[in-house]
């Protein structure tokens, strides 16, 4: 397909873009982590925005029963969302440098798998995001509810299927290398911020971090 894609393929990529750009957003400007804090940017929930009561309620330094983020978190996620954005959008529909893939592998293989990722990326972000920023707790915990039983950090997961999930529409080389330092960012402060976890909850997170995966989910009722 390459060069020669079909506009309805193109179609479909645009598709792709247009109605996951605001979910990126959300997840790498605002995403955070179990407990991790967040400025006072509105986010958008089933695609409601909060009021400016609830933005206030979702700013770290009004959460006691937040641990803390990464002071780079927020500010790489949107950098590296941009620079994605712009090497994914140019040579999957411009420059096509790197699509030779999309010769061997043509769109109808590609689409169902394409749209499984990202299915599953708006499953972990928007559970995650509603769990951890749709409820204040009066005592901090470790959350074990929902998606938090299932992985570690599915917000960060949502995001990185968001990234994947593009990456295999139109089998960009160039952008799956940039998915993969987006991977390694993730891993980075998610290390990061759950040394923040442990240093707070000692001894319960540590077990948590033995019965529930980092990345892989299990779907087990596991507790």
């Amino acid at each position: 397909m390459g060069v020669s894609k079909t506009k309805y393929f193109m179609l479909i990529d645009v598709f792709f873009v247009f109605s996951n750009i605001s979910n990126a957003l959300c997840l790498s400007d605002f995403a955070a982590m179990n407990f991790a804090g967040i400025d006072s940017y509105p986010i958008y929930l089933k695609g409601v925005q909060m009021t400016e009561k609830d933005k206030i309620l979702k700013r770290h330094e009004n959460r006691a029963d937040l641990a803390g983020e990464h002071k780079l978190g927020d500010a790489g996620q949107l950098v590296l969302l941009l620079v994605f954005l712009i090497v994914w959008i140019g040579d999957s529909f411009f420059l096509h440098v790197s699509t030779f893939a999309a010769d061997w592998i043509p769109f109808y293989l590609r689409i169902p798998l394409a749209l499984i990722l990202l299915f599953g990326s708006g499953y972990f972000a928007r559970s995650g995001l509603q769990i951890v920023f749709g409820e204040t707790r009066e005592l901090p915990e470790v959350i074990r509810k929902g998606v938090f039983n299932q992985v570690r950090h599915p917000i960060y997961l949502g995001s990185i299927l968001f990234y994947f999930g593009l990456c295999v529409a139109t089998l960009s080389v160039s952008s799956f290398v940039i998915m993969l330092v987006i991977t390694a960012f993730y891993h980075f402060i998610a290390q990061y911020e759950e040394k923040l976890l442990l240093q707070k909850f000692g001894a319960k997170y540590e077990k948590y971090l033995q019965e529930v995966p980092m990345w892989l989910p299990q779907f087990k009722n596991k507790r």
